[in-house]
């Protein structure tokens, strides 16, 4: 699908691909999952070379920037719920393309924002601006993901501390795992704006690469909480762990007190029952209940006693 936006005085219109003019007015053309004639037909038009086109929809795709003759590139990876996803964005003179898998729901949020507002003042520098606002939109969704997962692991932590039986530990192995990929795409994001702020994309004049200094404060502050998070999770998993033996331990202590509490009626029982000529109370009518009356006797005041000591 091509979707395509013209930018004439602070205003984002809806425009036809094919009656493009590409020299008047600055462009923007969003495809989302195209097929081969899609490919072909933005190809001609654009100059842009398959090859380039095609690597923005492979999910392996890796963050980096590249520049052509006629146009300048990079790809850029976007957050998804539980996973991230790369575009490609491709810059020529009066053009903006961005190629994508469907899902990036920051792009489709831009998208619908630019077309309520006037936009002059903020895409003064048409291209450069554009790109900036595109990508700060891209990692600002990272943000949020990030802000949802905190917020589900604070939940994690009560569970975790409190006396619950459910068992947090595979969800923090998940949030985890998604903080480590989060943070791995940040970081290669970080490379791809440190080249756009070096003036390696020729497509971005050199006036404008301040824009993209605020980006990268970004993203590095993202990164850094990133990291933050999953160092929560590892004290979450601690914390856990250190739960779980707590609760051996009682109820190890539990058996402990039994036992002990059986000590002193087992070795009289012991006793009472060794076979001798003559046993205390053998021959008394009552000799049977005097060693129960001792045993349950012996039972309450070690009872007494380790409640005194506090042990139970």
């Amino acid at each position: 699908m091509i979707k395509v936006l013209s930018y004439k005085r602070g205003k984002f219109k809806k425009a036809d691909f094919n009656k493009l003019n590409l020299i008047r007015e600055m462009c923007w053309i969003d495809v989302v999952s195209p097929d081969s004639n899609e490919l072909k037909k933005i190809s001609n038009k654009l100059g842009v070379s398959i090859i380039d086109l095609e690597n923005s929809l492979d999910k392996r795709e890796v963050p980096r920037i590249f520049n052509r003759k006629d146009y300048s590139g990079f790809i850029f990876r976007a957050s998804i719920k539980n996973n991230t996803l790369p575009f490609g964005m491709y810059l020529g003179k009066k053009f903006v393309l961005t190629v994508r898998n469907p899902g990036i729901k920051s792009i489709n949020q831009f998208s619908t924002k630019i077309q309520k507002r006037d936009n002059s003042a903020v895409f003064d520098k048409e291209i450069p601006d554009f790109v900036y606002n595109l990508l700060s939109s891209v990692v600002k969704e990272f943000s949020i993901v990030l802000d949802e997962i905190e917020n589900k692991l604070e939940i994690l932590e009560n569970k975790t501390i409190g006396i619950k039986e459910e068992d947090p530990i595979e969800a923090v192995f998940v949030f985890k795992r998604n903080l480590l990929l989060f943070r791995r795409s940040l970081n290669e994001n970080k490379e791809v704006v440190s080249k756009i702020e070096s003036n390696e994309l020729k497509f971005l004049q050199q006036k404008n690469q301040i824009l993209f200094s605020n980006l990268h404060v970004e993203i590095n502050q993202l990164i850094n909480i990133a990291e933050l998070y999953r160092e929560r999770t590892v004290s979450i998993t601690d914390l856990h762990i250190s739960n779980i033996s707590n609760r051996l331990n009682d109820v190890m202590k539990s058996f402990s007190v039994i036992a002990a509490l059986l000590l002193l009626p087992t070795l009289l029982s012991g006793i009472w029952g060794m076979n001798f000529a003559r046993i205390p109370w053998y021959d008394h009518p009552y000799g049977f209940y005097f060693p129960i009356i001792l045993m349950l006797l012996s039972m309450i005041l070690l009872f007494i006693f380790f409640k005194a000591k506090k042990w139970i």
